[in-house]
């Protein structure tokens, strides 16, 4: 059985690739119809409404109630931050090994009010399920009933080239104030340390291979320079975090704290803004953020990029 599934769940993946990720659900099976397993899944969802008296054996109930709630709930891209596994469990009375399209259609029903369930208590937009896996286990009872147990991975789904911040990264803009928020501690580390660190390293990297070092230059950026009104933060419009304000706020007022939906704009961003300063011919070499406090006048707090850029050697090879 577990081997009959795996194959149903690759072939899903294998279409779902190139498909998109954000598309309904529903729309996103008719348009992969044209494939014969998916067709067939596609069609068997379309009988389960239909009463009737046909019964199938487990095995193979499992195997179409797996493939549509795959094709209906999950990805199966496998991109995906901070996973977590779900688990519900209903109880099925089999006749003979077999069951009835209509104890299929409440397992169906069941599994997708828990999912439903679930991804409405997600506070993350980004929360997706990835693989949907059902198996089935007999229940120490005499009248043969066995549960259907559905496993759900999950987590965030990320096209980016950085590892995301995680729920619980609510993090001081600078100056080594640790976290804030409901979280404490780390002091000696801050946003602007950790947006470093996921900036030097990203999940594609250069090939091995140098940097000429006499070819070195540096550009030095803020958020002044790249307006947005998309940043989710409550601190600037701008794709570098600042915040300013032309009044000093009381002694104990708290320093910007910055959430993980912020701190994953400014990751998301980061990609425009370095090759948007890339030098001709030049290749990024890394990133370092200062946390500066910029007196002006006003109460400024700044993320200040240096970028440095230089002509890249492959090892083995000649620029």
């Amino acid at each position: 059985m577990k081997k009959l599934n795996l194959c149903l769940i690759f072939t899903i993946m294998m279409v779902a690739m190139i498909s998109c990720n954000k598309e309904n659900p529903i729309n996103r099976i008719e348009s992969q119809s044209n494939h014969p397993v998916i067709q067939k899944i596609f069609d068997f969802r379309s009988s389960m409404n239909l009463k009737n008296s046909d019964s199938l054996v487990i095995d193979s109930a499992i195997w179409y109630l797996e493939g549509v709630l795959n094709l209906e709930y999950a990805n199966n891209n496998h991109l995906l931050e901070n996973q977590e596994f779900y688990h519900a469990t209903i109880t099925v009375l089999p006749v003979e090994g077999t069951l009835t399209m209509e104890q299929i259609l409440n397992a169906y029903i069941y599994f997708s009010e828990k999912l439903e369930e679930i991804n409405a208590n997600q506070s993350n937009p980004a929360f997706t399920y990835d693989m949907i896996d059902i198996h089935f286990h007999e229940v120490n009872l005499k009248d043969g009933a066995v549960d259907l147990e559905m496993t759900a991975a999950s987590g965030w789904y990320s096209t980016s080239n950085y590892v995301l911040f995680g729920g619980e990264d609510y993090w001081y803009w600078g100056n080594g104030q640790g976290r804030c928020g409901n979280y404490s501690g780390y002091v000696g580390t801050d946003a602007s340390d950790l947006l470093q660190y996921k900036f030097n390293h990203p999940r594609s990297v250069l090939e091995p291979g140098t940097f000429i070092p006499t070819s070195i230059e540096w550009k030095d950026v803020t958020g002044y320079m790249y307006d947005d009104q998309n940043n989710p933060g409550p601190y600037c419009d701008a794709m570098i975090f600042y915040y300013e304000t032309s009044i000093t706020p009381p002694p104990g007022t708290p320093e910007p704290c910055l959430d993980p939906d912020e701190l994953n704009y400014y990751l998301s961003t980061f990609d425009y803004i370095k090759y948007d300063q890339r030098p001709v011919g030049k290749t990024f070499k890394n990133v370092e953020i200062y946390d500066d406090l910029i007196p002006n006048g006003t109460y400024n707090m700044h993320h200040l990029y240096t970028l440095y850029y230089g002509v890249f050697v492959p090892s083995g090879g000649q620029h």
